[in-house]
């Protein structure tokens, strides 16, 4: 089936499929007056309601009975009444970009209970501690970027993890059409953390 893009703040989503992209303008999670592009546009993009999706857009539901209506505050991830929030911050995604701190601290703690960081059993048990963290929170990450409408055509972002965060990131960005702020948060967290740890081997 066609492919479909559609204009957000200035850039572009997608591809969608036009089913999708319907949906999306029948609900109002997009205005009528959204650009849309498919390929047979050519160059020019069109507002959604100058295209073949106009009798989606048009399609509304009868009036709901009076007293039936009532207030909804908007969810906290969006704001107003837009649909979806404009960039894609999630508080896991946070959180796995400063992993690499998690190295260090756990480091830090075991010199302080006695136990070498080094040994080969205490990396092990980190390593496997850590990699399960990173994978629940890229799951949950993914799941509400799915939610919030930045992956519609369901693209697999948690296997890239194994190619370690970077792949993760990269692929995170490449599917929302940016941001690549969590990137440069964990090379950070990363550098911090080597800081760290030979300062812990030049203290002993």
């Amino acid at each position: 089936m066609t492919d479909w893009f559609y204009e957000e703040a200035g850039t572009p989503r997608g591809p969608i499929k036009e089913e999708d992209l319907g949906v999306m303008l029948s609900n109002r999670l997009l205005p009528p007056t959204t650009r849309i592009w498919t390929a047979s546009f050519g160059q020019e993009w069109k507002p959604a309601h100058q295209t073949s999706l106009a009798a989606q857009i048009d399609a509304l539901p009868p009036p709901l009975p009076a007293g039936a209506i009532q207030a909804v505050p908007p969810l906290p991830h969006q704001p107003g009444t837009t649909g979806k929030p404009a960039v894609s911050t999630t508080i896991y995604a946070l959180l796995l970009a400063c992993s690499p701190l998690a190295v260090l601290f756990a480091d830090v703690m075991g010199q302080l209970s006695g136990v070498d960081p080094n040994s080969l059993s205490y990396n092990n048990w980190v390593s496997i501690l850590l990699t399960l963290i990173a994978v629940i929170l890229a799951f949950a990450d993914v799941k509400i970027l799915n939610s919030w409408g930045f992956n519609p055509r369901q693209r697999r972002i948690v296997p890239f993890l194994l190619l370690s965060p970077i792949g993760y990131f990269w692929r995170r960005a490449a599917v929302v059409g940016g941001d690549w702020n969590y990137l440069w948060i964990w090379l950070g967290c990363v550098a911090l953390a080597v800081t760290g740890q030979l300062t812990m081997l030049a203290d002993r």
